[in-house]
């Protein structure tokens, strides 16, 4: 089932690469927590949108009003699938991904699949001339509804 598994997986990410249209790389900065006007945490990322997947990997988490500063685990980066309305230069995104952690303890039989960490983001967006700057909302979530959290974000990058 596994070897099944690996091998959809693998003509997917052919498939998506071979009708790629556009790859955006940029830098994102999600804020955790808001409470009574100050900024509690902010997770500062990589998200990359390759077709129709993408790749949100955390690198740091920022707490300014402790002045604390650490590195983030690299397995707590999600993948997933993302979903991309152009409107002229501007344009709408919709994205879904899960954990790689929490992949590898499902598949470890650690977690059961209602408790696999999963990002679901919403995005309005601008791309012009190679560069582009989107906000929106994220939701992290599991699937049995137990951690739900929202949160606003903004990534800014380059488009190849």
């Amino acid at each position: 089932m596994q070897k099944f598994f690996l091998l959809f997986v693998m003509v997917l990410v052919i498939v998506s690469l071979s009708m790629a249209v556009e790859i955006d790389l940029g830098v994102s900065i999600e804020v955790k927590q808001v409470l009574e006007q100050t900024l509690a945490c902010a997770r500062l990322s990589i998200l990359a949108n390759v077709g129709v997947f993408e790749f949100d990997i955390p690198f740091s988490q920022v707490w300014p009003s402790e002045r604390k500063f650490e590195f983030v685990d690299p397995l707590q980066t999600y993948a997933g699938f993302n979903f991309k309305l152009p409107i002229t230069i501007l344009y709408v995104k919709a994205g879904l991904g899960v954990q790689a952690a929490g992949v590898i303890d499902l598949m470890a039989g650690k977690i059961q699949g209602w408790d696999l960490p999963s990002k679901a983001r919403l995005a309005l967006g601008v791309s012009e001339s190679g560069l582009y700057l989107e906000g929106g909302i994220s939701l992290g979530f599991t699937p049995a509804l137990d951690n739900l959290f929202f949160c606003p974000y903004a990534s800014i990058g380059v488009v190849f």
